[in-house]
């Protein structure tokens, strides 16, 4: 929800319908016995959608939304049948000058579950594309536990040809700040004003 919020107002506008791009791991529908390091790149992915929602819908409101179709999607089938257009190169992607967002969570990643926190004291994640014509916006986050704390990590990439570098610091920017400082009882509006003002600063003091 942050993310999209942080899209919304990167954008200038609020929009009625929310999407995002959600990558799924499908080695969780596999029987445990059969979840080795053989499987690898078992993923499938998920539109998440929230259609319909009012600028007066509080951030906690979308959030739910959101999760719900998370939720009911990925209980009934749909990764399998994106995966199946994966293979049969039936899901096209049109819009030209305009990417989507994604947003994938690797989840808490503790250093110590293999008695390995001497050998692992800590840990780094991130992905890189040399493909020019990428159309996603992605970001990827993992939490992990160091020194009995809980700390949330996220990279951003974006494709330059679609979003500057200043645009993606902005949005960055805009997510992390969403993250901290917006409470999630305040109104869609509410958080796109907090952040348009935000980011209009940031670019004054550039």
């Amino acid at each position: 929800t942050s993310y999209l919020i942080s899209i919304l107002s990167l954008n200038g506008r609020i929009d009625s319908n929310y999407g995002i791009n959600i990558p799924i791991n499908l080695r969780k529908f596999l029987p445990q016995s059969d979840i080795n390091f053989s499987n690898t790149q078992n993923t499938s992915a998920l539109i998440i959608n929230a259609f319909n929602v009012d600028p007066k819908t509080t951030v906690r409101q979308l959030s739910k939304y959101l999760r719900q179709d998370l939720t009911t999607k990925s209980n009934d089938g749909t990764p399998f049948s994106v995966y199946k257009s994966f293979l049969d190169d039936s899901l096209v992607f049109n819009h030209k000058c305009c990417c989507y967002p994604e947003l994938s969570n690797l989840g808490q990643i503790k250093t110590n579950r293999y008695d390995y926190s001497q050998l692992i004291p800590d840990l780094w994640v991130q992905t890189t594309s040399t493909n020019p014509s990428e159309e996603c916006v992605f970001m990827l986050t993992l939490s992990k536990m160091k020194n009995g704390q809980n700390f949330l990590c996220s990279r951003l990439r974006q494709p330059c040809s679609v979003i500057s570098d200043n645009d993606a610091n902005l949005l960055m920017k805009s997510f992390l700040r969403m993250m901290k400082v917006v409470p999630v009882d305040v109104s869609i509006q509410e958080a796109f004003d907090d952040l348009r003002k935000f980011q209009n600063k940031i670019k004054k003091d550039c």
